[in-house]
Parts: structure tokens; sequence; C-alpha cells
């Protein structure tokens, strides 16, 4: 548990993976949109790759990067 709260606490920029919120919030779409991009990740393996970790889903950093540089975003 205490490991958890010191990875939630480390900058976004040192983490290897972000949240589907965060991917929300930096794609500045709804949580639902952002969800649906992340199911449709895990199912596909595209726009980006994403993985499921227990309930969790997590976007690795490099994969949500290339496809904001292939966006031109």
């Amino acid at each position: 548990m205490e490991q958890a709260l010191r990875e939630n606490l480390r900058p976004l920029q040192e983490r290897l993976t972000l949240r589907v919120d965060e991917v929300a919030q930096l794609l500045d779409i709804g949580r639902s949109a952002a969800y649906a991009l992340a199911q449709k990740a895990l199912t596909t393996g595209t726009p980006f790759t994403a993985i499921r970790v227990g309930s969790s889903i997590r976007i690795p950093r490099r994969s949500f990067e290339k496809y904001l540089e292939e966006n031109g975003l």
C-alpha cells in the first residue's frame, strides 16, 4: 500500500504508465471517451497499447507519446 501511495506521488513525467483518467486530462476529453479509447486499445492494440493490471487499465507512456506524435499533438 505504501509503495502504491509513493507511485501516485511521483511526477507524471517520471512514471512508465498512465491511468485512464490521466489520458483523459492530457487529451482534454471526458472520462467515458477515455475509457472507450482504452477499451479499444485493450482489444485491438490501437491507437496505443493498453494493459490490464488487476481491474485497472494502464497505458504505457511511450506508446501514448508515440500516438500523440503520430497525430501531431
